[in-house]
């Protein structure tokens, strides 16, 4: 009896569990997940096609419920995430969340996939998955390309209605997960916090679009917009990619991070990605903009574009379309307020004709498809012609805005698949005196992606008289740019690339003159595929972002938000991309800004017109029938513009990090010979393990410029000899002779022709880097660059680096040069200053101070003399001209002060000596940079005191 019993007991204990596991089969056992999927730290809570076939995992359809009946995948239960949300679309309360789940078959533990059709469900998926970690499922994953890839990939849906068994849902809450706006207010400004807005361009910028109390977005958001998660096939991007993403915006797993939108949907799966991404601490604020827009201004700050109804969107062109449909009863677009009868046109702009489109010399994109109604501008009517493209007389430009159709009153919407050309053609008709312009964010791109249909029917323009009258506070011409760029109360800010700005190439085929406009800040290029002021997308960048980067360059509002402390001139080359910044500057709301629309072309160059001009071959940027004289107007080169004022000849050899990058490496030096070089000291005492070949493990392994070829100082020098007799000790030496150094030079790839930059990565940095630059410079190349912050500043700009050795092709010859053999001072030289005989030079002495009154030869154990050359003057010793940490130099400002307080002008020829010529060979570069005639006395007090002919003195000089 008691066996039957037991047996009993065990057979029901069985039933009990096959029960169980019939209710909730998802517990049967842990499944297994790619926990690296698309290199994601986390990538095992995203889940793939083939996961959806494992045996009792429960598949959950977020989308609505009409889409579910149309067809989901088989087997899905449908659960669109609005069941789980009040009527404020924040989640119910505890006791209804775990009913309703509990009553769908869901446990606690239940092993979910969850999908929605991507980026038309924002953020659907994303808001289920929230809320499952919120109450403390740990099972849950999202399907990677949701409905979207599920149907593209060719799988067949089900239509019929899928339910399970009831269970319990019992909660574990975790609260860590969602945040208040309190929360938000206390954290705002804390370097450790990041507040996400996951919503769109328009709604950060301050379109209301769903009835929210305040417009644009939390005062210190960081916009990383949802639908900027996924690829084109509706897959999110590679962890990579996505980490990029969030690194550009400062958004790091070692921060706390809040995200955002309207209702807490979007940002759920911002909360997601950070889940993803191994974020430790990210928490969704759940009741979103709703809930901080309608509380207390003060207390709750938002930012936005002051003017952002002047950037519209493609819901908003569609909203005005419809408007003014024939027999429309639809609703105005928001900030709005014209009647049905008021005129729009809608223009589609780019540079050509149709007739040039058909010819293949302009972008046909507006043959190909365009807003319906939209009609073709051809940039050609508003300028005066090739090869200068300025816009044309005030009253000209007025007869062409009116043989366009439009009037001072006229909505017009300006778009291109460029957005300089739509931003050039907005700011001329606002200058012009065009009310309303509206520039489409995004262009005809953004329209189709909305879904919106486009036409290829070419409208044409019915002319009018314009009526309106010119702006003329929005633009700067020449003659007023003249009388302010050097006043100290305007900023020049140049948004050309960084090649124009230092004066490397003039960016144009057709334009002659290279440089910039005397104390112009580089204010970053606004133009594809530049990242400064545009997305990738072409929209406009987070003007937030820009307005911050315009901070850092001293563009700044601080007195008065409407306007900036300084009046701020945009300029480019003819006025294309200085539109595009002044528009930035227009929707932020600051008044006292002016577009130079001429720019560089009407500043730098006289256009003379001359049809029998045929312009030479060999002279990059000259134009047939065009004569391009200098203007005689101040022109500025190289990369520091708080020198352009103060007359150093060779500013533009000292060059930045960006410049070394954008100039050499991505730009090639626009087919110029050039060449990177290392240097060190010698090649490396201990080891010995580099060369002049390049080879040794130290420049190899620990990093180098792309492309760097390796430089010892010896390299240049020729070794002991029988000339200097007493010469004892066999790492010291002297610059070989002429043809020597250029036939070395020739063997390394350098030719008197080849740009070279020289930088070293040690803490005598510009010691070695002087010493190699005036070496190349004394053989005569003619364009030897230093890298200012040497290889420091490469890294610390976030470059690329390479290890390994670097090859390079010899040259058969240096090419035909005497060199410049007057920054070479001999001994013969020297003696005459002593003597008199040159009164027009004189003997600077740039050791230690020890050095120079003879107590001490410094780390010259070998020299037997002490003292100084007779008449020498101490400038100080090399240190004084660097910075601290040895890899940049001073400004030449306050080298020139130093100079001129110790009497030293630049009237008179400095022959510069050290113990051997590596100091002195640093400083005479250095004066050379500043204009400063000057010589490098080779071998130095070395070579001067082992001739006993040679006067000694020591002492501190009276």
């Amino acid at each position: 009896m008691f066996q039957k019993s037991r047996f009993t007991i065990l057979l029901l204990c069985v039933f009990m569990l096959v029960i169980a596991g019939c209710n909730d089969s998802s517990s049967e056992k842990k499944r297994t997940v790619d926990a690296s999927y698309k290199g994601y730290p986390n990538g095992g809570l995203l889940a793939v096609a083939a996961d959806l076939d494992e045996s009792g995992v429960v598949i959950i359809d977020a989308r609505s419920a009409d889409d579910y009946t149309a067809g989901h995948i088989p087997g899905a239960l449908s659960m669109p995430w609005q069941d789980f949300s009040d009527a404020g679309l924040n989640l119910k309360p505890m006791s209804d969340l775990e009913t309703q789940l509990g009553a769908a078959g869901i446990r606690q533990n239940t092993w979910m996939i969850i999908y929605d059709d991507t980026t038309a469900s924002w953020g659907a998926a994303g808001r289920l998955f929230w809320m499952f970690e919120y109450l403390g499922c740990e099972n849950v994953r999202i399907l990677d390309g949701g409905w979207d890839k599920w149907i593209a990939d060719g799988n067949q849906p089900e239509t019929t209605a899928n339910t399970r068994k009831a269970a319990t849902f019992t909660a574990e809450v975790n609260d860590s997960i969602v945040v208040d706006k309190t929360h938000i207010a206390d954290r705002l400004n804390d370097a450790d916090f990041n507040l996400v807005d996951t919503r769109t361009d328009a709604e950060f910028i301050g379109w209301t679009l769903y009835n929210e109390e305040r417009g644009g977005h939390i005062a210190g958001a960081i916009h990383l917009p949802y639908e900027g998660y996924y690829q084109n096939d509706k897959t999110l991007l590679d962890y990579n990619s996505m980490k990029a993403q969030f690194d550009a915006k400062g958004v790091t797993p070692d921060k706390e991070m809040v995200a955002y939108c309207t209702a807490g949907i979007r940002s759920a799966y911002a909360y997601f990605i950070a889940r993803l991404m191994d974020f430790d601490n990210a928490a969704n604020y759940d009741a979103s903009v709703w809930d901080w827009a309608a509380a207390d201004a003060d207390s709750y700050p938002m930012d936005k574009m002051e003017n952002y109804q002047a950037l519209v969107h493609p819901e908003w062109v569609k909203a005005l379309i419809d408007y003014h449909a024939s027999g429309s009863s639809s609703d105005a677009p928001a900030e709005y307020e014209y009647s049905r009868d008021h005129n729009y046109l809608i223009f589609e702009t780019q540079w050509g004709s149709f007739d040039d489109m058909e010819k293949g010399w302009a972008d046909d994109a507006y043959l190909k498809g365009h807003i319906p109604g939209a009609i073709h501008s051809n940039s050609d009517v508003y300028e005066n012609n090739f090869p200068r493209w300025f816009k044309l007389p005030d009253y000209e430009l007025m007869d062409a805005v009116g043989s366009m159709g439009i009037t001072a009153d006229t909505t017009v919407v300006v778009y291109s698949n460029n957005p300089i050309f739509s931003a050039r053609l907005w700011w001329l008709l606002k200058y012009a005196g065009v009310t309303d312009v509206r520039f489409l964010n995004g262009g005809y791109e953004a329209w189709v992606a909305a879904g919106y249909e486009g036409e290829t029917e070419i409208n044409e323009p019915v002319p009018v008289d314009y009526d309106g009258y010119v702006v003329p506070t929005m633009a700067a011409e020449t003659p007023y740019v003249e009388t302010v760029y050097n006043t100290g109360n305007s900023i020049l800010a140049d948004v050309r690339t960084y090649p124009e700005y230092a004066g490397e190439t003039s960016g144009y085929g057709y334009v002659l003159n290279k440089g910039r406009i005397p104390g112009a800040v580089y204010a970053f290029c606004a133009e594809p595929p530049h990242p400064e002021y545009l997305n990738s997308d072409n929209t406009l960048r987070n003007f937030a972002q820009v307005r911050d980067m315009w901070k850092e360059l001293g563009i700044v509002s601080t007195i008065d938000d409407a306007m900036f402390d300084k009046e701020v001139i945009f300029y480019c080359g003819s006025g294309y991309r200085s539109s595009l910044s002044y528009l930035f500057a227009y929707l932020m709301g600051y008044e006292n800004v002016r577009n130079y629309s001429d720019g560089w072309e009407d500043w730098s160059t006289t256009y003379i017109e001359d049809p029998s001009y045929t312009a030479p071959e060999d002279l990059p940027g000259a134009t047939d029938g065009w004569i391009q004289d200098p203007s005689g107007r101040p022109v500025a080169y190289g990369v520091y513009p708080e020198y352009d004022f103060d007359g150093y000849a060779h500013v533009d050899r000292l060059v930045d990090a960006k410049w070394v990058k954008t100039v050499l490496l991505d730009n090639d030096n626009y087919e110029k010979p050039y060449q990177i070089v290392f240097t060190s000291w010698y090649p490396r005492w201990e080891t010995n393990e580099i060369s002049t070949t390049g080879e040794g493990l130290p420049f190899a392994m620990e990093g180098h410029i792309p492309g760097a070829i390796f430089l010892d100082t010896y390299s240049v020098e020729t070794g002991p000899t029988s000339e200097f007799e007493g010469y004892a000790d066999p790492s010291h030496s002297y610059i070989k002779s002429l043809p020597v150094l250029q036939a070395f030079f020739a063997d390394m790839g350098i030719t008197r022709d080849t740009t070279v930059v020289v930088y070293a990565d040690d803490d005598i940095s510009m010691m070695t880097v002087g010493r190699i630059a005036w070496a190349l410079l004394y053989a005569g190349v003619e364009d030897v660059r230093i890298l200012n912050g040497s290889y420091n500043a490469w890294t610390e700009a976030g470059y690329p680096v390479e290890t390994g050795t670097t090859s390079w092709s010899p040259v058969e010859s240096f090419g035909e040069s005497s060199g410049n053999p007057e920054f070479i001072a001999t001994t013969e030289d020297v003696r005459n200053v002593i003597d008199g005989t040159d009164t027009g030079s004189v003997i600077v002495d740039d050791r230690e101070w020890e050095e120079f009154t003879g107590e001490s030869n410094s780390y010259y154990w070998w020299f037997e003399e002490y003292g100084r050359i007779p008449t020498a003057r101490w400038i100080g010793d090399w240190v004084d001209i660097v910075t601290e940490d040895h890899q940049s130099f001073i400004s030449f400002k306050d080298a020139e002060a130093n100079w001129t307080q110790d009497g030293f002008t630049p009237d008179k020829k400095m022959y510069f000596y050290c113990g051997g010529g590596a100091r002195s060979a640093m400083y005479t570069f250095y004066a050379y940079m500043m204009g400063w005639p000057a010589a490098n006395y080779e071998g130095g007090w070395f070579l001067w005191s082992t001739n006993d002919e040679n006067d000694r003195e020591t002492g501190i000089p009276e």
